[in-house]
């Protein structure tokens, strides 16, 4: 093998800050702009169900003229939350991290006074409703009860009258659930209680019912409820941060359900994850580097492979021809860590002959002149160099490379101890850097 030099490279302190700071604005505006897009759905979706409590509002002091006093201050918060909700259509990721939270942080609000309100008008609406059909029964008993029926129909009245309650009771607990934040487990169960409740025709079984069923179920809403008034916001925001860049590694996300340490989790799990995107562009940066400085040094690339060994050691050759019959073979491996050593080029494996190792050590020092280049091009691009070996030129290291063994995008030539014209041009006849 010729003498390898191998190093770490790695960008400078101002560099690597800068493309931190740059990758982790990407990251957040990405991911503001993807809770701007959750919060703009789910505050149109409480606008359609205000709407339709809104409705049955109008019905109901259409038919009976009841007073519900928040329905104006409803239609008005409606009318303004819908219309902001359509006004951030077309902010994008390009409109820029401090537009996008402005954004997330007015939807939030019209999210948390939407929920209140329909909690609110929910309350006042079945009351309104409750009262309007007790009112109505007791005009049709009026109309058909006689005198000697009182009796029956005091007990009749007891028995609707502790129904009454009962609906009222369970209406109200389920109007107050509803305003709510709540997780899609939990507003599945809560349909399922609502449609229940309708069914539902026995007083005895109504009492049952509210005990067992309704309050149990409002009790972890509103732990689940009072969790995220602590926590929500900030749990969201990080919840999509940490989607953004397990998409960008391929990785799959762990569950992190809105919890006292989900925020501390996320935390973690998006400085670990981070960490390792900043590294892997670290080392996609250092590696293009490389390929333009090999470029602008006037060498071409002529091919590659990739190697997996059984240890799961990964790394990239990339052969660059240095003179006819010679190359640069150029190791990157997973770690960092990069190797450049000179051999000659055969479509066999072999060993050089005595002859062959003599010429390869004088190419071997004609390359380490070039590599000094290299390191001070590097330099140039913010890239430090830490070196690990930097072996001398010696006949010991003279190699061999079979070209077979590789992605050829070129024809080269085999390598041979005999002088084949001009030294130090490459196949497509551009001087090598400060050749003349």
């Amino acid at each position: 093998m010729s003498g390898p030099k191998t190093s770490y490279y790695s960008p400078i302190a101002e560099m690597k800050r800068a493309r931190q700071y740059a990758k982790d604005l990407e990251i957040k505006t990405k991911a503001a702009y993807s809770q701007k897009e959750n919060k703009r759905k789910e505050v149109m979706s409480l606008v359609a169900e205000l709407d339709n409590i809104i409705k049955r509002a109008k019905f109901i002091l259409m038919q009976s003229y009841k007073n519900i006093n928040s329905l104006q201050s409803a239609l008005t918060l409606q009318k303004k939350a819908a219309d902001f909700a359509n006004s951030t259509v077309n902010s994008t990721v390009g409109s820029g991290l401090g537009v996008l939270t402005g954004e997330v942080s007015k939807l939030s609000d019209f999210e948390r006074q939407l929920s209140r309100q329909v909690g609110v008008l929910s309350k006042q609406l079945s009351t309104a409703e409750s009262e309007y059909k007790s009112e109505l029964n007791d005009t049709i008993s009026k109309g058909f009860t006689l005198s000697f029926d009182n009796i029956v129909f005091d007990n009749r009245a007891t028995s609707a009258a502790k129904k009454d309650l009962y609906i009222s009771k369970i209406n109200d607990t389920l109007s107050e659930i509803s305003s709510f934040k709540l997780t899609a487990e939990l507003m599945e169960k809560l349909e399922v209680l609502k449609k229940k409740a309708a069914e539902i025709k026995s007083v005895d079984f109504l009492e049952s019912f509210y005990s067992l069923s309704v309050l149990p179920l409002f009790k972890k809403c509103k732990r689940y409820n009072t969790l995220y008034e602590e926590y929500g916001e900030e749990y969201e925001r990080l919840i999509e941060e940490y989607k953004i860049i397990a998409e960008q590694l391929g990785e799959k996300t762990k569950n992190i359900p809105l919890s006292e340490r989900a925020v501390d989790d996320l935390t973690a799990e998006i400085s670990r994850l981070e960490a390792v995107l900043i590294a892997d562009e670290e080392k996609a940066y250092i590696s293009k580097c490389v390929d333009e400085v090999m470029l602008e040094m006037g060498y071409s690339l002529i091919g590659s492979r990739e190697v997996t060994k059984r240890s799961g050691k990964h790394f990239t050759n990339e052969l660059y021809l240095f003179d006819e019959g010679t190359a640069v073979n150029v190791t990157k491996a997973d770690n960092g860590q990069i190797t450049m050593e000179l051999g000659g080029l055969d479509g066999s494996d072999r060993l050089p002959d005595d002859s062959e190792i003599r010429k390869l050590a004088d190419e071997m020092t004609a390359f380490c002149n070039d590599y000094k280049k290299i390191e001070q091009k590097l330099s140039e691009k913010g890239i430090v160099t830490n070196h690990i070996s930097l072996l001398p030129p010696d006949e010991q290291y003279a190699q061999i490379i079979n070209t077979n063994d590789y992605e050829m995008n070129s024809d080269v030539e085999n390598f041979s101890a005999e002088e084949k014209g001009k030294q130090n041009i490459s196949t497509n006849g551009v001087l090598r850097y400060g050749e003349v």
